[in-house]
């Protein structure tokens, strides 16, 4: 049985070789004890260097430091950086809310023009609605200040409604009108 070397069981493990001889080495990793041993040894070696390098920091040479600072102190920002630095958040928040305020209280202003030429309804119309509304109900809880409101004078309930109701409850109306006052 022939033995590969730990430099094709490296390749074979880093996926460094073509597709006949992987398929070969694997074939021979399922037989072969010895091979898969030292193919385990590598794993774990690769598995523990991969490790060892993620936990570690590693400091950049003091010369090669202090050249990149030099780089960093001595750069002239671009046109585009400065843009993005009058836009940073200290000064886009501001300009927004005060944008924001503008338009919140300046389109009114701007369509005011507009307003006044649409077409408006009175409040005094909806109140004589409700009175006109009122006098068709006798039962109206407000009826004496619905038909008031709706006639304009001070009469007495039972003949402003006289025409709606018959005698017998116009009687009955002036006795509680009477009562009230």
């Amino acid at each position: 049985m022939k033995h590969y070397t730990d430099d094709d069981i490296i390749d074979y493990l880093h996926h460094q070789v073509s597709d006949a001889i992987d398929a070969q080495i694997h074939a021979h990793l399922a037989l072969c004890g010895d091979c898969r041993d030292r193919f385990d040894a590598e794993a774990s070696l690769s598995d523990l260097l991969r490790s060892s390098a993620r936990a570690t920091e590693r400091e950049l040479p003091p010369m090669l430091r202090a050249q990149v600072w030099a780089q960093i102190r001595s750069a002239r920002p671009s046109l585009l950086d400065r843009v993005r630095a009058f836009v940073s958040p200290a000064f886009a928040v501001p300009m927004a809310a005060a944008l924001a305020l503008l338009l919140y209280f300046g389109v009114p202003v701007l369509r005011s023009e507009q307003a006044s030429s649409s077409p408006t309804v009175a409040a005094a119309y909806y109140f004589e609605e409700h009175a006109a509304e009122a006098l068709q109900n006798p039962l109206s809880d407000h009826l004496s200040t619905s038909s008031a409101l709706a006639s304009g004078s001070d009469a007495p309930v039972a003949r402003v409604n006289a025409p709606l109701i018959d005698a017998a409850d116009a009687a009955t109306l002036d006795d509680v009108a009477a009562s009230r006052e």
